[in-house]
């Protein structure tokens, strides 16, 4: 509080409590004061302690009554009784208007509209009534706007929060229809993917089923083709019993000397056949099978055995191969393809069964200026009679004839070449 020098302001009670109003008619303040403050001889500093401690024993020390002062002496209420003087005219003292004047200096400089209404009410015609008025409109007026100002602040407050709220709540919608979208979308990506999936197991069913049914046609036509190959290999080996039998009876017909007569109900089959003409027939067999015995002379030597051997070595046959046998003509008759491969010198190599010389590296065309190395075109040209000529007369392998066929041309001295195709 500020206050000029020489003031001194009492309070009942400390700041930011409250005094208590007692039981009795005067609260222990007012008692207090009225007990201590007309002491003669009594300053007014010491009487103000004496009801602080009244107030404090009379409360249990709950109240405890202030003062503000900026007094420069000693100030007595009550001074001390002395012999009344000559009669001297002495000025009155209005008691009142000094308390009126500690009261308005106490809540002048306040800045509250409420304790200055707390002196209007007092004095509410005091010499200070009109400008407590104007300041309590003042205050008035400015805490009028501060709670207007405090107001929108809050309403601002709100609408932010409001607007927040709003924000979030459509970013929580956006998050959430985001979500169920995306759910909506795996729904719809897996009811597609089983679908799928469903279309293809389906597929495949039906592609296995057709997979079955055509290897079980595939077998059934295997199965008619082997016991239709079965039924020719029947056939065939009765036909080649037949021949055999046949070309037996000839040899032992054929063996037999000029001039004898073969009565019609003999069994030549009975009659053991000549070695030179069964050796006669095993090599002419021998030869067409591709293994070489050597001359077709009849005489069963070293050459013609290693070639039965070599037959029945390929044949993977067990056969006697020291003396012609019937046995090994039967093996030889039931053969119908080439089994030996002839052994070629040096310089020739097999061409289906017949050695030829290999084909030499073609030359290489030197190169004019400007132009690369090429080797020589030395392709055979074909001919007249739709073959491809040879460069030489000499043995040539791989040469075509028109219909795309590989073939060997072999010269024979200066006769017309033997072509053999594939």
């Amino acid at each position: 509080v500020r206050t000029a020098v020489g003031t001194l302001i009492a309070f009942a009670t400390q700041p930011g409590n409250v005094a208590y109003d007692g039981a009795e008619r005067n609260s222990p303040y007012t008692a207090a004061l009225l007990r201590n403050m007309g002491v003669p001889s009594r300053d007014i500093i010491t009487a103000l302690v004496a009801v602080r401690n009244d107030v404090l024993k009379s409360t249990g020390g709950k109240q405890v009554p202030w003062e503000h002062t900026s007094l420069t002496g000693q100030v007595y209420l009550a001074p001390a009784a002395v012999a009344p003087p000559a009669a001297v005219a002495r000025p009155t003292v209005d008691y009142d208007k000094e308390m009126e004047i500690t009261f308005w200096n106490a809540v002048k400089d306040a800045k509250s509209a409420a304790l200055l209404q707390t002196y209007l009410e007092r004095y509410p015609s005091g010499n200070f009534a009109g400008l407590a008025k104007v300041l309590v409109e003042q205050f008035e007026r400015e805490s009028g706007a501060a709670r207007l100002a405090a107001e929108r602040e809050v309403q601002a407050r709100i609408a932010d929060a409001a607007t927040a709220a709003a924000s979030a709540a459509s970013k929580r919608a956006d998050e959430l229809r985001k979500i169920e979208e995306a759910r909506r979308l795996q729904s719809i990506t897996q009811a597609q993917a089983e679908s799928r999936a469903e279309a293809e197991r389906a597929l495949a069913a039906q592609r296995l089923a057709e997979a079955d049914s055509l290897a079980a046609t595939k077998a059934a036509q295997d199965a008619r083709r082997e016991a239709a190959a079965a039924r020719a290999e029947q056939q065939r080996l009765a036909m080649v019993a037949a021949e055999a039998e046949a070309a037996r009876k000839a040899i032992v017909v054929a063996a037999l000397p000029q001039g004898t007569s073969v009565p019609g109900d003999a069994k030549p089959a009975d009659a053991p056949p000549d070695p030179a003409v069964l050796a006669r027939a095993l090599q002419t067999e021998l030869k067409r099978v591709g293994c070489d015995p050597g001359a077709v002379d009849g005489v069963w030597g070293s050459q013609a055995k290693g070639a039965l051997g070599e037959f029945a070595r390929v044949a993977k046959m067990t056969l006697e191969t020291d003396a012609p046998s019937q046995e090994a003509l039967q093996a030889l008759l039931g053969q119908t393809n080439r089994l030996c491969v002839p052994k070629c010198p040096a310089g020739e190599i097999n061409m289906n069964g017949q050695c030829v010389p290999k084909a030499q590296p073609q030359p290489v065309v030197k190169a004019s200026a400007g132009q690369a190395a090429r080797p020589q075109d030395t392709r055979p040209k074909s001919n007249a009679n739709g073959l491809l000529a040879c460069a030489t007369n000499k043995t040539e392998a791989n040469c075509r004839n028109v219909s795309g066929k590989t073939c060997t041309r072999i010269w024979v001295g200066s006769g017309k070449p033997v072509i053999n195709c594939n």
